[in-house]
């Protein structure tokens, strides 16, 4: 399984089982093998507790030519904690959403982070979501199962908190506070 996992990081793309290579795919049959045999050896494997799960690899199906990442990678990041039950948003909702998505643009410079981040937003607008949804009723992965990259997801919704933060305060220096 650490093989696969390395393939991806290196920038292996697995979109369907075909997509793993033939060297991490006779590792991971070997593996269940020995599994199997040594379960056939121990019968009382369910009362020791000496069973381990069998392997299983999900592949997502794709909206985009991006690579994609088993769901169980992303589901093994928690979702976003700790938020306020509510936040002020001012203005338009729809401004809101463009002017957080613009701040977040701002922190980029490359086509893959400038592609995802609007894409992010696409997703919000096209969903009618308002940036409050997003913190407290939208995990990451609701952007993740769409095609977008894990990072950009995660900072799509974390930095919302940041950018109202930071409006606030442009916002109250402008008033003279």
């Amino acid at each position: 399984m650490r093989a696969l996992v390395r393939y991806v990081e290196q920038g292996g793309i697995i979109e369907t089982h075909d997509d793993i290579p033939d060297t991490v795919r006779k590792q991971l049959y070997a593996e269940e093998r020995q599994r199997l045999e040594k379960q056939h050896k121990a019968p009382n494997y369910l009362t020791t507790g000496s069973m381990l799960p069998p392997i299983n690899i999900n592949v997502l199906p794709t909206q985009s030519s991006q690579s994609l990442v088993s769901s169980s990678s992303a589901e093994a990041i928690p979702p976003v904690t700790g938020q306020p039950h509510y936040i002020e948003i001012p203005g338009p909702l729809e401004d809101a959403v463009e002017e957080c998505t613009n701040w977040q643009l701002s922190w980029v410079n490359t086509e893959i982070f400038t592609d995802n981040i609007e894409r992010a937003r696409d997703i919000v607008l096209e969903n009618c979501l308002d940036l409050n949804q997003i913190l407290h009723k939208i995990d990451p992965n609701f952007f993740i199962k769409q095609g977008m990259k894990i990072g950009v997801a995660h900072r799509f919704v974390r930095d919302i908190t940041l950018w109202l933060e930071r409006h606030k305060q442009e916002k109250d220096s402008d008033d003279g506070w």
